[in-house]
């Protein structure tokens, strides 16, 4: 499918990159690491062609690239690149919407496995935030992963708060839907 959609647009067209993007989630969800970073960086490639960083599927990729490298134990390279993500997703669709929400989850994920728990809890609690405001993120199961974490993270360093969190997501896992946006 994809040597149609080339030689019908172009290696290059920023439809491909959309179909590489796509090729690299299902390589993503086999763990088949080397195939998805290789297939992300190709579309992010793409993308950055047509439009530079504007293109509304860089900070997409980058996330999802961030993710791929976490999985291979290249943190601070996953870390550079959620950053982009977050910076760009901000730019792009303002400080409240719910795919910057996705990207800072990412992120709190990445400075925690990195060993930098306050700037964890700030992208973390910045997520759970905008998810409440967002009726797209709010009783969602991303939401409720995030209030988990969030728990989590705050028995470790305050014991008043954690319980807060948890009853958070337990009233959110009773009546959470699957999230729709996930990449």
């Amino acid at each position: 499918m994809l040597a149609i959609w080339e030689k019908a647009l172009g290696a290059e067209h920023p439809q491909v990159g959309d179909a590489v993007n796509n090729l690299a989630e299902y390589a993503r969800r086999d763990e088949d690491w080397a195939t998805a970073e290789a297939l992300y960086r190709r579309a992010l490639s793409i993308f950055r062609k047509a439009q530079g960083d504007e293109h509304s599927g860089v900070p997409v990729v980058l996330n999802n690239l961030a993710s791929v490298l976490s999985k291979t134990g290249r943190l601070d390279e996953a870390l550079e690149l959620q950053v982009q993500s977050v910076t760009l997703r901000e730019a792009q669709l303002g400080a409240d919407h719910p795919d910057l929400a996705q990207s800072l989850d990412g992120l709190g994920e990445l400075k925690l496995r990195s060993g930098k728990v306050a700037e964890s809890l700030a992208a973390y609690e910045r997520c759970v935030t905008i998810r409440r405001e967002s009726r797209a993120g709010a009783g969602t199961t991303d939401q409720m992963t995030a209030l988990k974490r969030l728990a989590w993270m705050a028995s470790l360093g305050s014991v008043l708060a954690a319980p807060a969190f948890g009853q958070e997501a337990a009233v959110v896992a009773e009546t959470a839907e699957p999230s729709k946006n996930r990449l």
